[in-house]
């Protein structure tokens, strides 16, 4: 199967303080990977020539200096890909400046904002009384430079009431709003030791379900609630098939989830890491659904993959095709 996506950690250097992730806990890195460690471990190249979609995340992955240099290398490794960063949007005027320049690299460069509710509660979650004005300010920065920009909120019971209003605030000004649920993970939020993470995941499944009826705007909603009821892999998962995690210091994981590191890049090649036997037996483990969770970026894979195609043959039978 050829690698659609995967998501590049491009720094563990974070301005937020978000109570649900720790990555601002922990120490900032000072050997994460470099431009020619990068060119250097992602080979051979056929590997990734199929590569569609490319997740700059963090950290705060506008604070990585040299991210322009980063992103032309990884558009010279795959040519096909599209870029979508996702920032927690305190420093307005550095994402900016970012994105107008990786716009000069991926014209179709997208960027996803988080906030978390209305103002208080977000302020709470987010652990920055002055990040809900910073956020929106930057959002419409953005929008006013023709960027297409989304919000992502984590669903909790402290903001599940404020959802509704949040999500009518976006379609308003045009933005796409995207739910998540807290997750832990040791490898990349840092929050395996989080003492209020089991508070924030005791969420009201049925109010979930009325309010993401009234919202309806993506497909990853629709079988959140069923998820958060009966936690399973509910489709077949193609993480470590199709798509992977690629750290800040070079290490090969899955997923952002499951803690098993395949390998590093700066000490193999993509394809070494990719081919070896350990990765086949992670990936033996994922088929026998060992591992869970409900994330973005793991559920388009899986909707794409197992949903679109039954609806796809539905309308061609009802079409008579």
């Amino acid at each position: 199967m050829p690698i659609q996506s995967f998501n590049f950690e491009v720094t563990r250097v974070c301005n937020g303080r978000c109570v649900y992730c720790d990555i601002w806990k922990t120490p900032n890195q000072q050997n994460e990977i470099s431009i020619y460690q990068i060119r250097k471990g992602l080979q051979p190249l056929r590997f990734l020539e199929k590569t569609r979609v490319i997740g700059l995340t963090g950290g705060e992955p506008a604070l990585r200096k040299d991210i322009i240099e980063l992103a032309m290398i990884l558009k010279t490794v795959c040519p096909n890909a599209q870029f979508s960063m996702v920032s927690n949007g305190l420093a307005t005027e550095r994402i900016l400046s970012v994105m107008t320049e990786l716009r000069r690299v991926d014209k179709n460069v997208t960027i996803s904002i988080s906030i978390d509710g209305l103002e208080e509660t977000d302020s709470l979650l987010r652990g920055d009384p002055t990040h809900f004005q910073k956020a929106w300010k930057t959002v419409h920065a953005l929008r006013a430079k023709g960027f297409s920009v989304c919000i992502g909120s984590m669903v909790t019971p402290k903001n599940i009431d404020e959802l509704e209003r949040l999500s009518d605030e976006c379609v308003a000004h045009g933005i796409k709003h995207i739910l998540m649920v807290v997750n832990k993970s040791r490898h990349y939020y840092a929050n395996h030791n989080n003492t209020e993470l089991q508070a924030l995941q005791q969420i009201d499944t049925v109010k979930l379900k009325k309010i993401i009826k009234k919202i309806n705007q993506n497909y990853h909603h629709y079988y959140l609630p069923k998820y958060l009821r009966n936690p399973r892999q509910m489709f077949p998962c193609f993480s470590g098939f199709t798509s992977f995690f690629l750290n800040a210091v070079g290490n090969v994981y899955p997923c952002i989830h499951l803690d098993h590191c395949l390998g590093n890049i700066t000490q193999q090649t993509l394809g070494e890491v990719w081919n070896s036997d350990y990765a086949q037996q992670i990936r033996y483990s994922i088929v026998k659904k060992y591992c869970h969770c409900y994330t973005p970026c793991e559920t388009q894979g899986w909707l794409m993959a197992n949903i679109f195609p039954k609806i796809i043959r539905g309308l061609a039978v009802k079409l008579g095709d």
